[in-house]
């Protein structure tokens, strides 16, 4: 019981950290694009 629990929580853990690490490189992605985008309009 207590050994599924701990791997439920390193599965949500991962998860989370998956999650989040993904929506960083998202949003640093989206702000290049962003940024060069504007810099074109700009120019």
């Amino acid at each position: 019981m207590t050994r599924s629990l701990s791997t439920l929580q390193q599965s949500i853990w991962l998860n989370f950290f998956t999650q989040t690490s993904v929506d960083k490189f998202t949003s640093k992605l989206v702000d290049k694009v962003v940024i060069r985008t504007a810099t074109k309009h700009l120019a």
